[in-house]
């Protein structure tokens, strides 16, 4: 899946979005200020990083904004992907017994 689609809509994408979305939660519900902190810090590095930032779909999940019915892009590429951040979260926390 090219992750910079053009004109990117929410329902190409709904059950990846509601998985991940599900992913967070599940982690805010049981870490509380530990994740809060992982993700603001994440996202602020990407806020430094791309000036479109507010065109991804993921990038508006993970700071808790309402997703639009379409965007720019649905993620970042390599280090930068808001999906691998949040299932790489994920997967410490479950390794740490806390997820």
């Amino acid at each position: 899946m090219n992750r910079l689609v053009e004109q990117c809509n929410l329902s190409e994408f709904e059950a990846d979005v509601s998985f991940l979305k599900r992913l967070l939660l599940e982690l805010y519900e049981r870490t509380s200020c530990e994740v809060h902190d992982d993700v603001l810090r994440f996202s602020f590095e990407l806020e430094q990083k791309y000036d479109y930032v507010k065109d991804c779909m993921l990038f508006l999940l993970i700071i808790g904004g309402t997703l639009p019915t379409q965007t720019r892009i649905y993620d970042f590429e390599g280090t930068d992907s808001i999906e691998k951040f949040i299932k790489n979260l994920y997967f410490t926390h479950c390794i740490e017994g806390v997820a």
